[in-house]
């Protein structure tokens, strides 16, 4: 979660939970957010305060634990916009999953239960909700666009569908391409 929010870009934000990048502690642990932490050697966990952040390399804080060693958790009320991930039982498959809302006629959203029972039905063994609402957009890489990526959901904010809420922080995942994978 962060505040206060802005219409434009490059306005202060305070950012509420965990957030580390590149090694580097953004926003300090609050007591009551869970994280998503990964490692320099790629291992992902999700997990609650107080972290033991030895190694951490990349964090991001959300709202609450809504899959706890394949067991659903969460409320069955308050339907919106989520974005959350899931780590496997393994540790080695990590699980992203965007779900529009607000949007009549195209998705009214999902509680914090169904984002845990869609996590468990990905595969995942935890899973966390990170923040939504607005900042849920997907984005990938799009060489044939002019901005060179491309919104693959459809966020809304302020009641305007296709509309993004600036946000403090971000989850990105970079990877080589499929051709030069070997």
């Amino acid at each position: 979660a962060f505040s206060p929010i802005h219409k434009e870009e490059g306005q202060e934000q305070t950012i509420e939970g965990l957030t580390i990048s590149e090694g580097k502690e953004v926003s300090p642990e609050k007591l009551r957010y869970p994280a998503l932490l990964l490692t320099k050697t790629n291992r992902a966990t999700i997990a609650e305060p107080p972290f033991q952040l030895d190694g951490v390399d990349t964090a991001v804080s959300g709202f609450g634990i809504v899959l706890r060693e394949g067991k659903p958790l969460g409320t069955t009320t308050d339907v919106h916009p989520r974005t959350a991930v899931g780590i496997s039982k393994d540790g080695n498959t990590m699980y992203w999953l965007v779900i529009d809302g607000r949007q009549k006629r195209y998705s009214e959203g999902a509680t914090t239960r169904e984002v845990g029972e869609w996590l468990a039905a990905l595969g995942a063994w935890d899973g966390l909700n990170l923040d939504g609402g607005g900042t849920t957009t997907l984005v990938v890489q799009d060489n044939n666009k002019e901005e060179g990526f491309r919104i693959v959901n459809r966020p809304i904010h302020g009641g305007v569908s296709g509309t993004e809420r600036v946000a403090a922080s971000h989850l990105g995942l970079y990877t080589k391409p499929l051709e030069s994978r070997k």
